[in-house]
């Protein structure tokens, strides 16, 4: 596991998470997936969906192998948890700063 790797995967992930969460491209899938009960929540949440964007990437590309009592699959969670706390950080930045942009609330006289 090198830092390169990680900082890749991370962007990777949560790359692949924001143009799940806000392209127009995806829209149409998001419509068919907010039909499905159960799965509505998890993947149309920006910060729940980056979770499991960050699981689904880590079985393509996953450069942390950890080996914690003969269960690999631990590896792919904590790869989603990661995603998670970075997508999460940088949607409540982005969202701060949007917020308190000083000219987001003038009225033109």
């Amino acid at each position: 596991m090198t830092i390169s790797g990680l900082i890749y995967f991370i962007l990777l992930s949560v790359g692949v998470s924001y143009m799940w969460s806000f392209a127009e491209i995806f829209r149409p899938v998001r419509n068919f997936v907010a039909r499905i009960p159960y799965v509505r929540r998890p993947l149309l949440c920006p910060e729940c969906s980056s979770f499991w964007m960050g699981f689904g990437v880590s079985f393509f590309y996953n450069p942390a192998v950890l080996n914690v009592l003969n269960f690999t699959p631990f590896t792919n969670i904590c790869c989603g948890l990661v995603t998670h706390l970075v997508a999460s950080v940088l949607y409540k930045y982005i969202t701060s700063l949007s917020s308190n942009d000083k000219y987001s609330n003038d009225t033109i006289y």
